[in-house]
């Protein structure tokens, strides 16, 4: 083999194996811009949010974010509470409650013998 042959195979490879490094390079630096924009766009919005958690903070006489936390989620509680007692309470008032069955293991008609004050009339015991 020629000796100019061998030098053009050896700088071809040469060649080829920096195309990878810079390759490799560029795939690290477009990652770290990536991190490096999220970051960007990621911070603004915790600053804000800690700032708003920090002004709710002071508006509770609070001393710490946990105490905040701790705050807000017995409110979640006393929440969901009263939705649940509201819920319950307009079913009552509407009148849903006499509407519902409430033994529905019973055949219907089964408290038509009844009188208004839940005592069984004279008769129904009779027969």
């Amino acid at each position: 083999m020629q000796p100019w042959l061998n030098q053009l195979h050896k700088e071809e490879g040469r060649l080829e194996a920096e195309e990878e490094a810079a390759a490799s390079q560029e795939r690290e630096a477009h990652l770290c811009t990536q991190e490096a924009y999220a970051c960007h766009m990621r911070l603004p919005k915790q600053q804000k949010a800690l700032k708003t958690r920090g002004v709710e903070m002071l508006r509770h006489g609070l001393k710490s974010l946990d105490e905040l936390e701790e705050l807000e989620e017995r409110e979640r509680h006393e929440a969901e509470a009263r939705s649940l007692l509201l819920t319950a309470s307009e079913a009552t008032s509407e009148g849903d409650a006499s509407k519902c069955n409430l033994f529905p293991s019973l055949p219907s008609g089964f408290f038509d013998c009844w009188d208004g004050d839940g005592e069984m009339p004279l008769a129904a015991l009779d027969s």
